[in-house]
């Protein structure tokens, strides 16, 4: 995921805070899906809680056409 070729249109992939997901799995995915420290997915899974999302990074997606 971290190899972005330049002529990509940036996205931005974004948790949403839910009454059904375990903080804890916030935790797991944000660490074993997007290479972060424990430190680090603590972080976004307080974001999460506190402001109802956060991004977990800005990714590319190839111009169409």
């Amino acid at each position: 995921m971290r190899n972005i070729p330049a002529e990509a249109i940036n996205l931005q992939l974004v948790i949403h805070n839910d009454d059904q997901t375990l903080w804890e799995f916030v935790v797991d995915l944000v660490r074993s899906v997007f290479d972060r420290s424990e430190a680090e997915a603590e972080a976004y899974a307080a974001t999460v809680t506190q402001q109802g999302k956060a991004v977990c990074g800005s990714y590319a997606q190839p111009e169409l056409g």
